[in-house]
């Protein structure tokens, strides 16, 4: 059943060294490498405009500033949290399969798995597992890949990088339905079935449309409680048509809050400290950090 984990002496299956494999390991027990980003986020769950706001800013000349450090910040929360905020896809490898039944997936709240490999012994070729012989966990945080009983593992795999998993992880909010979609110029006006609760400069996702261009993700403008407005390009048929729907991000309101306040911190001290200055110091965490992102998640991947 397991016969990748019997000892096998290093340097070639004709016994020459007398240097034994190890046996079969747990999963925390595993090599893996750490978990390299595929697909990156198509948006940040901060916008630029919502940034200016908790700064107390409206100069448009820090525009570069902003897209550069907002990434760089959310990224810092990310790992201080051990989580994915905008759904993302990453890409992991591990010497071997595990002795439990399960393999966990860092960065959480899982969405999907992609991939599942193994890589043969003596070819190295790589071999896709049957998606019909595991399942998600997307409950658990950190998500797993689970074996469908009756089902093992791939056996035969080479001892270092045995096998590989792709996956996306990130949250997602509730969705809406959408009553309609305007156009007037390049001003998009959305009105949804029920009072949609959202706030002005939000990120919200809009999907369903026919017409392509109503689609994205995109920073918008409340204009009532059941209405919204968006920028659109390249003048698509008014109004769309097709099954409308929007949804939020998803990203709690504490990480966004942790990103605002990393983001002011840098802010302030972007300039040397001056003698007397009463300033945090530039290497600890903004008052209130820590608490935003307790529920941080310990011990992944």
């Amino acid at each position: 059943m397991y016969d990748q984990w019997l000892p096998v002496p290093y340097g070639g299956l004709d016994g020459s060294s007398s240097r034994l494999r190890e046996g079969p390991r747990f999963w925390r027990d595993t090599p893996r490498s750490e978990p390299r980003e595929i697909t990156p986020p198509a948006f940040e769950p901060l916008s630029r405009a919502e940034a200016k706001l908790h700064l107390r800013t409206g100069l448009t000349d820090e525009d570069a500033w902003f897209d550069r450090t907002i990434p760089a910040a959310r990224r810092q929360v990310e790992t201080d949290t051990n989580r994915t905020f905008v759904q993302t896809v990453w890409e992991m490898t591990f010497d071997q399969f595990p002795i439990e039944r399960y393999i966990e997936l860092p960065r959480p709240p899982l969405v999907s798995v992609a991939s599942l490999s193994s890589f043969d012994l003596l070819t190295g070729l790589e071999t896709v597992v049957d998606p019909s012989t595991y399942y998600l966990d997307t409950y658990s945080q950190p998500g797993r890949v689970i074996l469908v009983p009756g089902k093992i593992w791939p056996t035969g795999v080479r001892w270092q990088q045995g096998g590989k998993v792709r996956w996306t992880a990130g949250y997602s909010g509730v969705a809406q339905a959408i009553a309609s979609i305007t156009r007037v110029g390049a001003v998009a006006t959305v009105t949804t079935v029920a009072p949609h609760g959202y706030a002005s400069n939000q990120q919200l996702t809009v999907f369903g449309a026919d017409q392509a261009d109503y689609n994205g993700t995109f920073q918008v403008t409340v204009t009532g409680a059941a209405t919204f407005t968006y920028a659109v390009a390249n003048n698509p048929a008014t109004p769309a048509t097709g099954v409308l729907t929007v949804a939020s991000l998803g990203v709690p309101s504490r990480y966004v809050h942790a990103i605002a306040l990393l983001l002011g911190h840098w802010n302030f001290h972007r300039e040397a400290v001056t003698s007397g200055a009463a300033r945090y110091s530039p290497d600890l965490y903004p008052l209130g950090y820590d608490a935003l992102i307790s529920d941080r998640i310990v011990g992944l991947g």
